[in-house]
């Protein structure tokens, strides 16, 4: 697995950790605004990394193969 897809797989988990966190921590100081900002904003980023991560992964197109006229 290449270096920056695992480096997505250990964060995506570590950043949903953090908004929920950060969520639960606003709302038990009634602050609930803020806490729906941020886990918003989470979750969007979340989505981006997940999407990033999947077209890394992606295996590369196969070659066409070779028309006689090709040649």
């Amino acid at each position: 697995m290449p270096p920056t897809a695992t480096l997505l797989a250990i964060g995506i988990p570590l950043v949903l950790a953090a908004g929920i966190f950060w969520m639960w921590m606003r709302a038990l100081h009634h602050e609930i605004g803020p806490s729906l900002v941020a886990t918003t904003l989470s979750i969007a980023v979340i989505v981006v990394a997940m999407g990033f991560g999947m077209k890394l992964m992606e295996p590369p197109p196969p070659e066409q193969p070779l028309a006689w006229d090709d040649e």
